[in-house]
């Protein structure tokens, strides 16, 4: 479910083109610069105050005048950037509403930081903790420097965060920050930019934003996971519904232990047991694995499995089996050097699979289990010994070596 939503600020939350359009001219005027309308001043917006001075500013100014008026802007918006900023109808009441409701609020903008710490501090401070502005230091969105800075400092998790905002930079954002991304209607781009940067789902008002991530927060994470990186970054993974599909790995997990085995995976063959949605065995093919056998006994994952390759562009590497996990283990003969064990918790199906592996994996291959943190895996499987075991939450990581 979803309990974390990133914001962008300004056509998001705050209907802020007014000042920005009056600082913009008061710099043109300075200048000697012919004004802009506030139509144009809304198309230039988006990607921070520097790119709006030089989309300002006639074709062809020079780098050093840009920097002056640039200079210029920002000593007059600092003094005048409240003026006649507000947010839009209906987002104080959303943003509180979500806040009762318990989810992590943050704004990552592209705004000079000063500026938004001031305004969003003013504005939503009772309900909005986490505030990211431009620095230095960070790359400015669409690049997800920020938005991981933000996820960090909340304690968010990819999986389980959303993100906000009013233009194409900021689908983009969401893009390469591995979030899915609502795009409302109320800011400073039209419909058809949004769509055509692929923005799918929408917002219309305030309340409707609301009541879409209210309703996030009741569902599966159907259409919400998605490939963290490799060839297939960024790609969405259907997942399915039910008692035993319900506990899908999460980014965090994930992340932690391709990062364990990152270095074993390229060129090498992979089993992905009790395989659900794939996105295990998927992931590894992302990230450079040969092949991989996806086996559940499930016919609905067998579909989604198969769905989700097509997907990815990942069906010429895999092999999808519709069997009992413990009945392929005891028949095959083909031998793989990483298998993932990934079972419903608290059946000790984890154990069991152990048990079976040691004739399918290769020498020097490498068996990586997942569990609830409190069932304990045996020290050594016939050839097979614990290398290392991994503690998140309440999700325990064990490895194996052969």
């Amino acid at each position: 479910m979803i309990n974390s939503v990133i914001f962008d600020l300004d056509g998001t939350l705050l209907n802020s083109l007014d000042d920005l359009a009056d600082s913009t001219n008061y710099t043109l005027r300075t200048a000697g610069y012919p004004e802009r309308t506030r139509d144009e001043v809304r198309r230039f917006v988006g990607n921070g105050i520097y790119k709006l001075i030089e989309r300002a500013v006639p074709t062809g100014t020079d780098k050093a005048e840009i920097d002056k008026c640039f200079d210029i802007f920002c000593r007059n918006y600092k003094k005048n950037m409240a003026n006649k900023t507000k947010p839009y109808p209906g987002i104080t009441d959303m943003l509180k509403t979500l806040y009762e409701n318990g989810f992590k609020l943050a704004i990552v903008t592209n705004k000079a930081d000063f500026a938004a710490q001031e305004l969003c501090g003013e504005m939503f401070g009772d309900y909005v903790k986490t505030v990211v502005g431009s620095v230095k230091e960070r790359r400015n969105k669409p690049y997800p420097d920020n938005v991981l800075f933000a996820m960090d400092k909340m304690g968010a998790e990819k999986s389980e965060t959303v993100y906000v905002g009013d233009s194409e930079v900021d689908v983009e954002t969401a893009k390469n920050s591995g979030l899915s991304v609502i795009a409302v209607l109320w800011g400073y781009r039209d419909i058809d930019v949004l769509k055509k940067a692929g923005a799918e789902k929408t917002a219309k008002n305030a309340e409707e934003l609301k009541n879409i991530l209210l309703n996030l927060r009741s569902i599966l994470w159907r259409d919400l996971m998605r490939v963290i990186t490799g060839i297939a970054r960024g790609r969405k993974l259907v997942t399915l519904e039910g008692e035993e599909v319900v506990r899908p790995t999460t980014d965090r997990v994930k992340e932690a232990m391709f990062s364990i085995i990152q270095f074993d995976i390229p060129g090498k063959s992979v089993l992905d047991l009790f395989a659900g949605s794939g996105q295990l065995g998927i992931e590894a093919l992302s990230r450079g694995a040969e092949k991989a056998v996806f086996v559940d006994k499930s016919a609905e994952a067998f579909s989604v499995v198969k769905q989700n390759l097509k997907t990815c562009g990942l069906s010429d590497k895999a092999t999808v089996i519709n069997s009992d996990s413990f009945g392929f283990l005891r028949s095959t003969a083909e031998k793989f050097d990483i298998i993932l064990i990934d079972p419903p918790y608290s059946r000790q199906m984890a154990e069991t699979a152990l048990s079976l592996v040691d004739g399918v994996l290769k020498d020097g291959g490498i068996v990586m289990c997942e569990t609830d943190y409190r069932e304990d895996l045996p020290e050594e499987v016939g050839d097979i010994k614990k290398f290392k075991e991994y503690k998140y939450s309440k999700t325990k990581l064990t490895t194996y070596k052969k």
